[in-house]
């Protein structure tokens, strides 16, 4: 289905705005609970994990891949008529 809507692009687009609605919401969330003691003492220690978490993930899942040879094979075929 995606493929009839733009295939990559489409996907790519669904990823940023449903990245930007849970970047969104969980503004919301602090904003509602910024008093809260235990939010603040536990903010720093939870971007730090997410932070490396991203980093990790993207470490992980965008390494270059293996050098491999390209051989493709060529077949000639000569007509001497």
């Amino acid at each position: 289905m995606l493929a009839f809507f733009g295939g990559k692009r489409m996907l790519f687009g669904l990823m940023i705005v449903g990245g930007t609605l849970l970047l969104v919401a969980a503004a919301w969330l602090g904003f509602q609970n910024r008093s809260s003691e235990s939010l603040r003492s536990n903010a720093v220690t939870a971007a730090v994990v997410g932070v490396a978490g991203l980093l990790a993930t993207l470490w992980f899942s965008l390494k270059a891949p293996d050098a491999r040879e390209a051989v493709f094979p060529v077949v000639f075929v000569l007509d001497t008529q």
